[in-house]
């Protein structure tokens, strides 16, 4: 374990607590996440890098990290922020504790923390900076940091640089996922429906993407970074009506912005898990995991072809849009339906079916 360290949020609101982790100081963004399971797989979505998240539930590392539940090749977190971090993993499959990998990956972390207190404070702000560091930092030394942060490009951080292959034994079809933050799970799910899938870069051209003669598109989740999307858009923009598109979060949003949807950030993000949706078509009542800050402007829909689907129950919040004439279909969240990511989403099947529709010779129907 490291020694004391300090939380120090935006509004300069102070937290002492014990550093685990990378011993290094970092100043990020903030978000609350309210998973009750799954923390490795959490920090490891490339939705949160360089996030400092502070996680709700109180016991945080009783299972280490084990090999085979990363979402992503490496730790993706900027910071963690726990009430209590155990450093004696008890679960059969870890193979590092929490403290080892956050190190490896360069991310502090602070225990000891209230982060009810913290989480009822940051739900009052848009997603504040908040530094974590020695506790000895001197004011001039926390306030220059703060001074020295500037947002990067982080889908172009995220994205893999060269297509990657995923195949499977059962193939059916060829689906084209384009790489703004995509999961492991998420490969893994379309890999089990029969489909080869390709993995490309970000910044791929439509040309270069329909060159690989897909049946399907997928544009992936990421970290929210509008302005870091403008090739994906440009990409939707000349590939729509021609084939099937599936979006999910980040992918989501850059579908409705491709229609000529607005894009707005919400006061108060959805994050973590056991958030309430409501199906449009029937009124059915779905839940799911979610990690975004920005949704789709409701009064810029008219004109763009889109239908809204889904809204969020909490705050009436657009949480999911389709389009049969484009043959988009894209949810800002993810239904946990399973017990096993890989088979979580009958979204994913509804997309697979519109795919097997189109690559029959008809348009795929609801």
């Amino acid at each position: 374990m490291i020694a004391k360290k300090k939380l120090i949020l935006e509004n300069g609101r102070e937290f002492i607590g014990t550093g685990f982790g990378a011993d290094i100081s970092v100043v990020f963004e903030t978000v609350c996440c309210t998973m009750m399971a799954g923390y490795q797989e959490v920090i490891s979505d490339p939705a949160y890098y360089n996030k400092i998240m502070i996680l709700t539930y109180p016991v945080i590392g009783s299972n280490g990290l084990a090999d085979e539940d990363y979402e992503s090749k490496s730790l993706m977190a900027g910071g963690l922020v726990v009430r209590q971090y155990i450093d004696a993993p008890s679960h059969y499959r870890f193979t590092k504790t929490l403290s080892d990998g956050m190190e490896e990956y360069a991310i502090p972390g602070i225990s000891g923390i209230d982060t009810r207190e913290v989480t009822r404070l940051l739900n009052s702000a848009e997603n504040p900076l908040a530094v974590i560091t020695d506790i000895n930092a001197s004011n001039q030394e926390i306030e220059s940091r703060f001074k020295s942060y500037k947002k990067a490009d982080l889908t172009a951080k995220v994205s893999c640089k060269k297509p990657w292959y995923s195949r499977t034994s059962n193939y059916r079809i060829n689906i084209v996922a384009v790489d703004c933050g995509i999961t492991n799970s998420m490969v893994k799910s379309l890999n089990n429906r029969g489909c080869n899938v390709i993995v490309v870069p970000y910044n791929t051209t439509a040309g270069e993407v329909l060159a690989l003669r897909p049946d399907g598109i997928y544009i992936s989740n990421g970290p929210e970074n509008i302005e870091g999307l403008n090739p994906v858009v440009n990409l939707i923009e000349e590939i729509k009506g021609k084939i099937p598109i599936f979006g999910t979060g980040q992918g989501c949003l850059a579908l409705a912005t491709a229609c000529g949807a607005n894009i707005y950030r919400m006061k108060k993000g959805h994050h973590g898990g056991n958030h309430p949706v409501r199906r449009l078509s029937d009124l059915k009542i779905e839940t799911g995991t979610q990690s975004h800050n920005l949704t789709i402007d409701e009064k810029s829909i008219p004109g763009t072809g889109l239908t809204v689907t889904y809204k969020n129950l909490c705050d009436g919040t657009i949480e999911g849009v389709e389009s049969e004439q484009m043959m988009i279909y894209a949810v800002l969240f993810f239904p946990q339906i399973a017990a096993d990511a890989a088979e979580e989403s009958y979204h994913i099947d509804r997309f697979i079916h519109k795919v097997e529709r189109f690559k029959e010779g008809g348009r795929p129907n609801a």
